[in-house]
């Protein structure tokens, strides 16, 4: 077995550990206090899992919209200068 194989399953079954051990200490609930309803209990892991799942959804949306609008630039950019190439013939 090379030496870095060994290293990579030493490094995978520490973080594996490192998970679990943090999904364990974090599953406790926390009361959460909205403006608009009364406050609830709520496992404080899976506010962190929602909280993270939202953030990528979020970065993903933006994301998207400002490679559309490059994309969209890019193309009349493109088609501007289509046009003057036609007119300068």
């Amino acid at each position: 077995m090379k030496i870095s194989t060994a290293l990579k399953m030493v490094l995978l079954v520490l973080a594996v550990t490192l998970a679990v051990i943090f999904f364990l200490q974090n599953r406790g609930p926390v009361r959460v206090a909205l403006p608009f309803e009364r406050s609830f209990q709520f496992g404080l892991i899976y506010l962190l899992a929602l909280s993270y799942v939202l953030g990528i959804v979020s970065m993903g949306g933006l994301t998207l919209a400002l490679n559309s609008k490059s994309k969209k630039k890019r193309k009349l950019q493109e088609q501007h200068e289509a046009e003057e190439l036609l007119d300068e013939e």
